[in-house]
């Protein structure tokens, strides 16, 4: 089992949070039957002054469970992830209904605040003086070529003709998500690249276009926390 299918099975926050609550609940309840017992039917003074303390620490040991659990809930509603959160719900969808559009939808509009006259430069995505966390960097590397196959076979060239700096670049980003076999692909097709020979490279990724976007939802599912 990969890791996404991993994070997929494990419980949400809130569905831990509910069950914590309903712990602490069954203790409040085993606390006020206790006292009730204890007040009805214990005759000597002292059991039943064991008896109400004990109810009493119960008591406040499950009300601090569901005061604990439900603030734990609430700060999760709040916080916001770059890829869960959704902004008519006000709160963060469960894991398991990202979707590779999503990620993707989300991923054009962070990256098009780096378009200059309606052109993507590459070398602007991976500058250092862009600050941008590394995490989102093999994400860009997926986009860019998702977009490059959905485009044309210019789209194509003008990307190989970034030279071997940007092979470079995609097999350092790559292999933060071992994707170790794109990587090497990509810089192949890159530093063979003449002018004007792009075809073999545009067909290449039309055709890993659905493998690429399965590999960003499994990398973002993997790395989700890191969005947070």
């Amino acid at each position: 089992m990969n890791n996404d299918q991993n994070n997929q099975n494990m419980p949400s926050i809130e569905e831990v949070g509910e069950k914590i609550i309903r712990i602490g609940a069954v203790l409040v309840a085993a606390a006020i039957i206790l006292f009730c017992f204890a007040y009805t039917k214990i005759d000597s003074p002292i059991l039943q002054a064991v008896a109400f303390g004990f109810a009493g620490l119960i008591g406040c040991v499950g009300l601090f469970i569901i005061v604990i659990a439900a603030l734990g809930i609430r700060a999760e509603k709040h916080k916001t992830n770059f890829f869960l959160y959704d902004k008519k719900k006000k709160g963060n969808i469960e894991l398991g209904e990202l979707t590779v559009a999503e990620i993707r939808k989300r991923l054009e509009e962070f990256m098009s605040t780096f378009k200059h006259r309606g052109r993507l430069y590459i070398g602007d995505l991976f500058a250092e003086n862009r600050y941008i966390p590394e995490h989102f960097k093999p994400l860009f590397c997926y986009e860019l070529l998702c977009q490059i196959a959905e485009g044309s076979k210019t789209q194509a060239e003008t990307f190989l003709s970034y030279g071997l700096e940007c092979a470079d670049v995609f097999t350092k980003y790559l292999s933060q998500s071992s994707d170790y076999e794109l990587s090497t692909s990509v810089r192949a097709f890159i530093s063979e690249y003449t002018d004007g020979e792009a075809e073999d490279f545009y067909t290449y990724i039309i055709n890993q276009k659905q493998s690429i976007e399965e590999k960003m939802l499994n990398y973002t599912v993997a790395n989700i926390e890191k969005f947070g």
